[in-house]
């Protein structure tokens, strides 16, 4: 199972990857500001941001960081 975006695990220990919560910072940000999921998306590939598995952003991938409490 992999982590959360915005997670990583080192040493057997779920720990915050900063550039991952960087983004994750931007979509909370974003959807505070009423964006949609698929603007989001739009958004963090304009600003470099990539999903792990590169290629696009999915709606229900950003609704899952918006809505994760940290």
């Amino acid at each position: 199972m992999r982590p959360p975006y915005g997670t990583e695990i080192e040493h057997g220990e779920l720990v915050a990857n900063p550039g991952e919560r960087t983004t994750v910072q931007l979509v909370k940000f974003l959807r505070g500001r009423g964006a949609s999921y698929r603007l989001i998306g739009w958004e963090l590939l304009k600003a470099g941001h990539m999903p792990r598995s590169g290629g696009e952003w999915h709606a229900n991938q950003i609704r899952r960081m918006a809505t994760r409490a940290d």
